[in-house]
């Protein structure tokens, strides 16, 4: 718990673009990876990475869920990111795909990392 704490105020202290990339690294993600994850290009990751530029509000919501994200299985992933960013019913199918494009990327890296 004291650990956990810890590690919370050294990302506190931390750019947006640093913690992007810890966030990126933890996920065991490449750039183009993390960025198909948060709908953003590799560019896009690199340029908030190196600090060129900020994520926007709707890229950072994303970025800062995807440690939790990662932890939840396929219902709870997609449920998950439903509860984050609420949408209207017509846009649910898109999103609905998205979400299994991404846990297939997931569960992909996961795969190679186990073996």
């Amino acid at each position: 718990m004291i650990m956990e704490e810890n590690s919370k105020q050294n990302i506190e202290g931390l750019s947006k673009g640093q913690r992007c990339k810890l966030i990126r690294e933890q996920a065991g993600l490449n750039q183009s990876e993390f960025g198909f994850v948060v709908g953003a290009s590799k560019n896009a990751v690199s340029d908030w990475e190196t600090e060129k530029f900020e994520p926007s509000e709707a890229h950072w919501k994303i970025i800062q869920a995807v440690p939790e994200l990662q932890k939840r299985s396929d219902e709870g992933l997609q449920l998950a990111f439903l509860k984050i960013l609420p949408l209207c019913p017509a846009c649910r199918k898109i999103v609905e795909d998205y979400i299994q494009g991404l846990f297939n990327i997931l569960r992909k890296k996961l795969t190679r990392n186990n073996k």
